[in-house]
């Protein structure tokens, strides 16, 4: 579920909405469906999806860039768990799609948390704020997917899906590899 807006307009009503559905979801079925897998012959593989914007955040996302970073954490642990067991697991990081997932999410909110508030202003701020050119970062569902299946079955710890935000990205690994520097150096 995806839900826009300053951090400071957003409530707690669209917190508690984003972080079960996107991060409790993905935790039960994920529950539900293990003792299945462990029964299993053959390769057995988990896609868990998380998003491109915990890889390059932008602004009006908060709740759902947060729970996308819960769900690659959870991701990358059960990696770890499952390993032994060979166990495969995946963490999925598409970018933006034509898809009804705005759309979706509206209609799926519960009504007694009140309605899920979309501005465009806040599509604006997030899109300037991640320079994004929606040529390159918006695709089809089929085109974002073109190689997860292959991706999965060679058990990759990552899989991303499109978009040209890698220097974003090396710009961001390099200043926590920096952070990490300093402490090191004190």
């Amino acid at each position: 579920m995806q839900q826009f807006g300053a951090v400071d307009a957003l409530t707690e009503n669209d917190w508690r909405w984003v972080l079960d559905v996107n991060v409790l979801g993905v935790v039960n079925t994920v529950g539900a469906f293990l003792p299945l897998i462990r029964e299993s012959a053959g390769a057995r593989r988990i896609a868990i999806t998380a998003s491109s914007s915990v890889l390059v955040p932008g602004v009006r996302l908060a709740a759902y860039i947060t729970s996308k970073f819960a769900v690659m954490g959870y991701g990358e642990t059960l990696r770890m768990e499952l390993a032994p067991e060979d166990i495969g697991v995946s963490v999925f990081f598409p970018a933006g799609m034509s898809s009804r997932h705005l759309e979706s999410s509206w209609l799926a909110r519960p009504e007694a948390l009140g309605p899920s508030v979309l501005r465009r202003e806040d599509i604006d701020a997030m899109l300037a704020s991640r320079k994004v050119d929606t040529a390159d970062h918006v695709v089809t569902p089929e085109h974002a997917t073109r190689n997860l299946l292959a991706e999965l079955a060679e058990n990759q710890r990552f899989i991303v899906s499109h978009g040209a935000y890698r220097d974003e990205l090396v710009e961001r690994c390099d200043a926590l590899v920096a952070a990490f520097d300093r402490a090191q150096a004190r």
